[in-house]
């Protein structure tokens, strides 16, 4: 049970008034009590359950104001459930004899009737003031019982009846007798009714009185009622019944007398208080045990959700921390290609700008050598030999001239690509069928795939992705000649493959006859000539072609995957989101536009 730091106080009434007035009477009283008030016993009983199960804090007093109109039966239910069971009751009502009829909250040794039901604020005041006093002064332990004693007599003398009667009368004691001569009929109001005391007449004709004590004991509400035998004379036969029965308290019929019959009863109703006292005293404790096994499991519930959630919050971290960690090599991966991309905007314009003077200047060159000088020089010499050395020295001035040309051509290419890497072909974006531009590429380098090794294709249905065709063709183009630059003369098998995965499109380019270092696979994608000095001497891996793969490819919101396994084979797998999957979010930032480019496919 845990520590009580304010005792709180349950005030059951049907008027919110009242409530409001018990709250500032106890407040001006100086009470530091906690005040949770319901309006009937149904709300009080489920919000106290419901206090049990979290194990909180349980009212350490109740205060019913019952009124003249409701249902009393309900409050026998409630002060038998087992949370109310040691808890102290103070009724408030006009309705004291049906409350009478209750006589499980009769029985009760810790219960306070205080009458009618207050109304006004003085009244209100009053019963603050009294359920104060009643806490303070008993410590909700001690018993306050105003009610009238219940005998219940079981007898076929009538004079037992007229003498009980006046001994109550002479005595002045507040009791009320029942009188039956029928065993059967006994025994029935003895299981429906609650009474303070059973006096029996040992010498009953009818039956055994002992057997009807044992009837009694067997009940199980009424079992400890006390019960007092009137016998005529002690012989061997009662005192062998009395002797198994434990010696129940009796009084012999000829040495009745007020003095000892009340004497009697007031030794029963001790032995009775003690046993009542044991049983409040059991039954708390089994309480608090009860509670303190709910608490242990409530205790036990939350140190596995708070391990459970310990756990998820760790795998989560790592999780995050893991996918920062992939975030950060990306970024830096972009941040190499966006310098890469500024500084080839800018070497572009360098190069192509005294290119295009140099090789119009060459060209020019070649054509007056050709024509014009050519012509002169021809007319001029007569003789056949001199004339056969000037055409070898032209030819090969003119070879030397178109090699030069050539060789600018090529820097023109690379100056361009240059250009290309630092920004997206410029074309329209539209929802595009991947695999119909992968089988146009394909056919059209047909003849340079068909090289060394084999070749196999698997060409399944994708879905369609937003993308500018020219793009697409600039990724699949550079992917499949760089891997066919590093393919294996001998036992190479080119794979291509295009399938849908997941509301994707993803493509397939696979070698594993290609040979790599660890150093030049992890920079597989920065801008270098991917393992030129592998590359056939017939062929040049552009220092930009990858780059710019890894560049469009996430421009287009796709992923790009380079895998080799144990530096043997390389595999790429570019993966893109459906044309049909992607959010207006992912459009703009794709296209630069909110809304969605309508389908070619």
């Amino acid at each position: 049970m845990p520590t009580l730091i304010k005792p709180v106080l349950c005030y059951i009434d049907t008027s919110p008034q009242r409530h409001e007035m018990f709250g500032h009477a106890l407040a001006a009283l100086g009470a530091d009590y906690t005040l949770r008030a319901y309006e009937n016993l149904s709300q009080a009983l489920l919000a106290c359950e419901q206090a049990w199960e979290r194990g909180e804090q349980l009212p350490a007093l109740l205060l019913y104001s019952v009124q003249g109109h409701a249902d009393v039966a309900p409050l026998e239910r409630f002060v038998e459930h087992e949370l109310f069971a040691s808890l102290p009751l103070i009724l408030t009502s006009p309705v004291g004899e049906r409350l009478r009829s209750l006589e499980t909250v009769y029985r009760r040794a810790n219960l306070v009737h205080t009458g009618h039901t207050p109304h006004s604020p003085e009244e209100v005041i009053e019963l603050a003031r009294k359920t104060m006093s009643h806490i303070e002064a008993t410590r909700l332990e001690d018993t306050i019982d105003v009610r009238p004693a219940n005998f219940l007599l079981l007898s076929e003398e009538a004079y037992l009846e007229e003498t009980l009667l006046a001994f109550f009368d002479t005595h002045s004691a507040e009791a009320h007798l029942t009188c039956t001569r029928d065993v059967n009929e006994g025994l029935d109001l003895f299981t429906k009714q609650a009474w303070d005391h059973v006096l029996l007449d040992a010498n009953l004709c009818a039956d055994d009185a002992f057997t009807l004590l044992e009837c009694m004991r067997a009940d199980p509400v009424h079992w400890s009622t006390p019960v007092l035998m009137l016998t005529e004379f002690v012989d061997a036969h009662f005192a062998k019944r009395a002797a198994e029965f434990g010696w129940p308290p009796f009084l012999l019929k000829a040495t009745l007398t007020q003095e000892s019959f009340f004497a009697a009863i007031a030794a029963m109703s001790e032995g009775a208080q003690e046993l009542l006292g044991a049983q409040k005293a059991t039954a708390c404790l089994e309480a608090k045990n009860k509670l303190l096994r709910r608490q242990n499991e409530h205790a036990q519930r939350e140190l596995s959700r708070l391990a459970e959630t310990l756990e998820h919050t760790t795998t989560s971290l790592r999780r995050e921390s893991s996918a920062r960690g992939e975030l950060a090599e990306k970024l830096r991966t972009a941040d190499r290609l966006a310098t890469v991309g500024r500084l080839a905007r800018g070497l572009a314009g360098v190069i192509n700008n005294p290119l295009s003077y140099a090789m119009g200047n060459l060209e020019l060159c070649r054509k007056l050598l050709n024509e014009d000088i050519g012509t002169m020089l021809r007319g001029a010499i007569p003789d056949r030999e001199s004339l056969q050395m000037l055409e070898e020295v032209l030819k090969e001035f003119d070879d030397s001239m178109h090699e030069a040309l050539e060789g600018m051509g090529r820097v023109g290419e690379v100056a361009s690509n240059l250009a290309r890497f630092s920004r997206i072909p410029e074309d329209q974006f539209t929802a595009i069928d991947p695999k119909a531009i992968l089988d146009t590429v394909f056919r059209l380098m047909s003849h340079e795939l068909s090289g060394p090794g084999k070749v196999r294709t698997d060409f399944q249905e994708t879905p369609p992705i937003l993308a500018q065709r020219a793009g697409l063709v600039q990724i699949f183009t550079n992917l499949l000649t760089h891997i066919t630059e590093l393919r294996s003369e001998h036992d190479s098998t080119l794979w291509i493959r295009t399938e849908s995965r997941h509301h994707s499109a993803r493509i397939t380019i696979e070698d594993r006859s290609v040979a790599l270092t660890p150093h030049d696979f992890e920079r597989i994608f920065e801008p270098r000539s991917l393992n030129a000095r592998q590359a056939p001497p017939s062929t040049e891996a552009d220092v930009l072609s990858l780059p710019l793969v890894y560049h469009l490819v996430h421009e287009l919101g796709g992923e790009i995957d380079a895998r080799s396994h144990t530096n043997s084979g390389l595999r790429f797998t570019l993966t893109f989101p459906s044309y049909h999957s992607l959010t207006s979010e992912a459009v703009l930032r794709i296209t630069g536009h909110h809304q969605k480019i309508s389908s070619s496919v």
